[in-house]
């Protein structure tokens, strides 16, 4: 089976095609409103639970766990993008490959690496 990572936002639909079905591996990129060249980073983490639900499921679950990790270790207030993968490795390279984008010279950004890891529902 088929999987590809995406990054996935709060407001956005998720579509599955036929035959495909969610990763479980993740990493959480939160940027903070003030500055836009500034961004905490997860780790990359997983497994997860496999559920989308009406009621927002993994993909809010985790992004919200997040969000209220940086709010409370950083206090910043922002936006959130997950990305899924279909297995660790990949989710590492993502990561990796996205932090170094972000601090390149050309966008002279900042990464911040919180090494937080999604514990699971409270």
């Amino acid at each position: 089976m088929k999987m590809r990572g995406a990054i996935l936002s709060a407001g956005l639909a998720l579509a599955l095609l036929p035959g495909e079905c969610l990763a479980d591996y993740w990493y959480c990129q939160f940027t903070p409103f003030r500055n836009q060249k500034l961004a905490y980073f997860s780790d990359a983490f997983g497994p997860t639970e496999n559920i989308v639900k009406r009621d927002g499921g993994t993909l809010q679950k985790i992004r919200l766990a997040f969000a209220d990790f940086v709010a409370g270790r950083y206090s910043e207030t922002g936006n959130t993008t997950c990305a899924y993968f279909p297995d660790e490795n990949a989710a590492q390279a993502e990561l990796k490959r996205n932090e170094d984008l972000l601090t390149n010279t050309v966008n002279n950004g900042k990464s911040v690496a919180t090494g937080w890891r999604y514990a699971g529902p409270p």
